[in-house]
């Protein structure tokens, strides 16, 4: 077993080669294989044991051992039952929290990208088990991103459109209130620009 063979690499009586090659012979590929010896050379200092704890932890998150064995190596490495369920569990959910994490990010730059729409978006949203009110909170804050990045003629460019007719004044109007021109401002600019074609007339 693989306890034996830690056990007999610790005592001196067989050496790194001879360990890897009972791991093969115990059918594990050349990938666990390797793996398991470097596990085995790290066991053998108590100092490692926090270091060997991560590269177990690691090796399962990578799927090369499964979930029984990363359950066994932690028992080997002295953690009571209780301390490597919290392990595993902890791992787990460190990963699927990573995970959801991408997912996020490429749920949100398809919606700024507009790859997605708003009902897109939500229904992948409602994929990763989030509740309504967080569903609200990011679809209201990719929208800010969205006004934010969102492109708007200049005041300039307004008055160039209103001055030949391409919006009418409500429009001007509306536009400029966009841009924050309030009350008696914006009607000076509406006076100045019809001043202005009245006299190219």
């Amino acid at each position: 077993t693989r306890v034996d063979v830690r056990r007999v690499f610790k005592m001196g009586i067989i050496n790194r080669d001879q360990v890897k090659r009972t791991y093969l012979d115990l059918g594990y590929n050349e990938e666990k294989a390797e793996w398991l010896t470097v596990f085995t050379e790290m066991q053998n200092t108590e100092s490692d044991r926090d270091l060997t704890k991560a590269e177990i932890l690691s090796a399962y998150d990578k799927s090369i051992i499964n979930q029984s064995t990363c359950n066994d190596m932690l028992l080997d490495l002295g953690y009571s039952e209780g301390e490597v369920n919290i392990l595993i569990s902890t791992k787990e959910y460190q990963t699927l929290k990573e995970i959801k994490g991408r997912e996020l990010k490429r749920i949100q730059k398809y919606y700024l990208a507009g790859a997605y729409n708003a009902n897109q978006a939500i229904t992948a949203l409602g994929k990763l088990d989030l509740v309504g009110a967080e569903q609200d909170s990011l679809m209201k804050l990719w929208d800010s991103d969205k006004l934010a990045k969102l492109k708007m003629p200049t005041k300039k460019e307004l008055d160039t459109f209103f001055s030949n007719d391409i919006i009418n004044e409500p429009q001007y109007r509306a536009e400029l209130d966009k841009m924050g021109y309030k009350g008696v401002y914006v009607e000076w600019y509406v006076t100045l620009i019809k001043q202005a074609g009245q006299e190219s007339t």
